[in-house]
């Protein structure tokens, strides 16, 4: 968070929230495991296989959005919208209502999901209706 760059944006010689002089996992062979390196915008998979060949599934891992791309791209850049606790769920209906309503577009567009850290192989569940 503490790179700006300016001009504000990315350039050839700056991308925001990146630290400088490092070269990007890509251009690096054998850059797998334990290599501590960013990874070029378009490499989000090989970020995440990365990861996962590390067998260090809590690692921290970061990512940096574009704010003026993912702004520029509004609704369609909201894929969900999701809650940690079952407290949570009617708060996150809301947002999704408010967020259609703003849009003009209708609310089954975009899904209310419920998140599970603790389920490795299915983490996000469609909120189930109450009647």
């Amino acid at each position: 968070m503490g790179r700006l760059c300016d001009p504000p944006g990315v350039s050839e010689t700056c991308i925001p929230g990146c630290s400088g002089g490092e070269e990007w996992c890509e251009n690096q062979p054998g850059s797998s495991g334990g290599r501590h390196c960013p990874w070029g915008p378009g490499h989000a998979r090989d970020m995440v296989e990365q990861q996962l060949q590390s067998g260090n599934q809590n690692r921290y891992s970061e990512v940096i959005v574009d704010a003026a791309v993912w702004s520029k791209r509004l609704p369609r850049s909201i894929e969900a919208v999701y809650y940690t606790s079952a407290k949570w769920m009617d708060k996150a209906t809301d947002v999704r209502d408010l967020i259609a309503s703003h849009f003009h577009i209708p609310e089954s567009r975009i899904p209310v999901l419920q998140f599970d850290a603790s389920s490795g192989t299915a983490p996000f569940q469609f909120l189930k209706r109450r009647c």
